[in-house]
């Protein structure tokens, strides 16, 4: 399992990845595949940053989940950590807490000092 930057990828693997990160976003918070699309291609490395877990399983790559990297204009050592996600079907498995960890550790690689959780419409545990 690794923490993939969706700008880092290129050719079929981004076509599959953003696929799969459409679909699981969307399971979460439907949008229009255009809108969504657009999004996740805005991924670079100045932020926003749309990150993926991936699992290899015999040439093909699978989506585990994604978060997002955002920007705090106020504070350039800070970031927000945005649309934390899994796969529905891989809920409940500790691979969210594997996601936000190394979520954690992609800002920490990068500089940054803090990084705050934004929970929109939370999940009840």
């Amino acid at each position: 399992m690794e923490l993939v930057p969706l700008h880092s990828l290129d050719g079929q693997a981004k076509e599959d990845v953003l696929a799969q990160s459409v679909k699981i976003l969307n399971f979460e918070w439907p949008r229009s595949e255009t809108i969504r699309m657009r999004g996740l291609n805005s991924s670079s490395e100045k932020l926003p940053s749309h990150l993926v877990l991936v699992q290899h399983f015999g040439g093909k790559v699978s989506v585990i989940g994604h978060s997002r990297i955002s920007k705090i204009p106020a504070d350039e050592t800070q970031v927000f950590i945005e649309s934390v996600v899994v796969h529905p079907h891989l809920r409940g498995k500790g691979l969210g807490k594997i996601l936000m960890l190394k979520t954690e550790e992609y800002c920490m690689k990068r500089g940054y000092k803090t990084a705050y959780l934004t929970t929109h419409d939370q999940q009840i545990f």
